[in-house]
């Protein structure tokens, strides 16, 4: 058991906190929080520095208004922001089991303000939302806290505005902002926040990993490392969701059979792309209203059902757009890790540098394609990417993909 010191206001009449008096001249000087051992953070591997720098500000109450995570994608960077909101709101100091914790969790907290692109872009209406509820106490935890998410994506209108927030911020207000570079983040708003860097598992420390502490054979940790590109995250979700390694045998049959397919067949193709990006959507719904009726059943009455509707509202259209942009994003991955492996083959034969590992003879097949045909198809697969990150018609941008890269190919 640990202690964390803070100045809450309370007068100490607030029965969790206690005065302490180093002096011993009997003036309150501080509350006194016991904190039991944080757990929130425990599944969090590999980011020790970060996690660190987190605490050491917590222990000794320095904690900055302002933190700017940035690092590679599925790294922890969105775990660890609800981790500082459960620490900080949590009367245990972040169990990970109490209702608190839980609703940070599950990004249902009232005082835990979750802000991502809609679209490809945050806008000056997110911002100005998030302008009035910072003006508003916290409404049932201790603090509030602001997650945003890819802070890069500001418009200039929305970063002008987001800046005023940072430079005047509520006091009882605290920002966890979420970006995988600096590059893109204005340099303004880098200068007010506390930078806390995330860094990439190397591929073999993350098997380790994943054999150590889930419990996964070494062969399957290694294919789970190279299909999730190294992310822990992903690797996990890869290995407890079925659905996506099913989606991944369709994707590279469709991949393979590129070559030979017919007009008709490719656009067959196309549509089935589409399917798999919107088959999940499904499971997903169903989820979230099965979660929303039973968020209403605990509500205390017809006002307080209204704002939990709105509430979950808000965060499962965060999550429809975030499946839907990863299912595009994963679709094309692996049309890229296609031909990305047939290229080492064609270059080096070092099937240790391969990503599809259990595809190895079916690539073998292809490898009498050119490197300069590859390097195209690469081209066309990373366009499409880029294309799609727009709201534009999947179906049609899947059509064009597949007919450019038999061209090519061919």
């Amino acid at each position: 058991m640990s202690r964390k010191i803070q100045r809450c206001g309370c007068d100490w009449k607030c029965g969790e906190h206690s005065p302490q008096d180093p002096s011993g001249g009997g003036v309150q000087v501080a509350c006194v929080i016991i904190v039991r051992k944080t757990v929130v953070w425990d599944n969090v591997f590999g980011q020790r520095e970060a996690i660190d720098i987190l605490r050491r500000a917590l222990e000794s109450n320095s904690l900055s208004h302002a933190y700017l995570f940035f690092g590679p994608p599925g790294v922890g960077k969105r775990t660890v922001a609800k981790g500082l909101a459960s620490v900080l709101n949590c009367e245990k100091g972040g169990c990970g089991s109490c209702p608190s914790c839980l609703k940070i969790a599950h990004e249902t907290h009232p005082d835990v303000l979750h802000i991502e692109p809609e679209g490809n872009f945050i806008t000056i209406g997110q911002v100005r939302e998030l302008q009035h509820e910072a003006e508003l106490k916290p409404f049932e935890g201790l603090r509030k806290v602001c997650v945003v998410d890819n802070v890069d994506s500001l418009t200039l209108e929305a970063a002008s505005a987001f800046l005023k927030i940072l430079e005047e911020p509520p006091s009882d207000l605290t920002f966890a902002l979420l970006a995988t570079n600096l590059e893109g983040v204005l340099p303004t708003i880098v200068s007010r926040c506390q930078l806390v860097r995330f860094k990439a598992i190397p591929p073999g420390k993350m098997a380790e990993i994943l054999v150590a502490n889930y419990g996964f054979s070494p062969e399957r940790a290694r294919l789970l490392t190279k299909m999730s590109g190294g992310i822990l995250g992903d690797a996990l979700d890869l290995a407890n969701s079925p659905w996506r390694l099913e989606r991944r045998g369709v994707i590279l049959g469709i991949v393979q059979g590129i070559p030979r397919a017919d007009e008709l067949e490719l656009a067959e193709a196309a549509e089935e792309l589409v399917l798999e990006v919107e088959r999940p959507l499904g499971k997903l719904k169903v989820r979230q209203e099965r979660e929303l009726e039973e968020a209403q059943e605990l509500a205390f009455d017809s006002s307080h059902a209204a704002y939990l509707k709105r509430r979950f509202g808000e965060k499962h259209k965060r999550e429809r757009n975030r499946w839907k942009r990863r299912g595009f994003e994963e679709i094309l991955d692996i049309f890229a890790s296609w031909y990305r492996d047939l290229m080492i083959l064609v270059e080096t034969f070092d099937e240790d540098l391969l990503v599809n590992i259990d595809q190895v003879e079916r690539l073998k097949e292809f490898r009498g394609v050119s490197t300069f045909k590859l390097n195209k198809a690469l081209e066309i697969v990373h366009k499409t990417k880029e294309i799609l990150r727009f709201n534009v018609n999947a179906l049609l941008a899947f059509e064009v993909m597949l007919f450019k890269l038999r061209e090519v190919l061919v």
